[in-house]
């Protein structure tokens, strides 16, 4: 019952983006400053699901968390509206979501427990080792999306994909030998 509670609580941090991407990734198109009303929805679902979570001490997925900030900003950049920041996030594109997730991977890496990674592990220098392993997946993801900027599938989809799969695949490769057989981010959930 643990586990599915993980998983559970980790799935519902998905929420936000999927109510953004659902409008382009079906296209394969994106004009984020047409999508000022997904970003407020998605904006204010990132803030509630996020503070929710909080209160109730469930484990956060750090590359979600970055996800999140992103959602926040485009919500209000294109809602309140913030021209400027509306203005370099349309050209960023999903670079823009990207280098959020980078800009919480080092607090998190120097400050929090779990790391970037978002597990609890015994030795803290392990922690640190595996959130510099997906830090570096996540500069790749940031320079990539630079790269495919005017594919959304490509550019933002795919490696948002792949980073937290790249998440998922470290943890469960490095889980602590008395969690192997029910991997939990962040530590138990209870």
């Amino acid at each position: 019952m643990v586990k599915f509670k993980a998983f559970l609580f980790e799935v519902v941090q998905f929420i936000p983006v999927i109510t953004l991407a659902s409008s382009f990734i079906v296209t394969g198109g994106v004009d984020l400053s047409r999508a000022a009303t997904l970003f407020v929805l998605s904006g204010i679902g990132a803030f509630v699901i996020t503070a929710a979570l909080i209160i109730g001490k469930v484990p956060l997925n750090p590359v979600l968390l970055g996800t999140k900030i992103w959602l926040c900003a485009g919500a209000l950049s294109f809602g309140v509206p913030v021209t400027a920041l509306a203005g370099v996030l349309a050209k960023a594109q999903a670079a823009g979501l990207f280098a959020c997730v980078l800009g919480v991977s080092v607090p998190l890496t120097i400050f929090s427990p779990t790391g970037f990674i978002g597990m609890s592990y015994p030795e803290p220098k392990t922690v640190r080792k595996l959130s510099l392993l997906l830090m570096v997946a996540a500069a790749i993801v940031f320079v990539w999306s630079i790269i495919m900027v005017d594919n959304i599938r490509l550019g933002g989809g795919l490696p948002f994909i792949l980073l937290n799969v790249t998440r998922r695949m470290i943890m469960r490769r490095h889980r602590p030998m008395e969690n192997r057989t029910s991997p939990t981010p962040g530590g138990s959930v209870g």
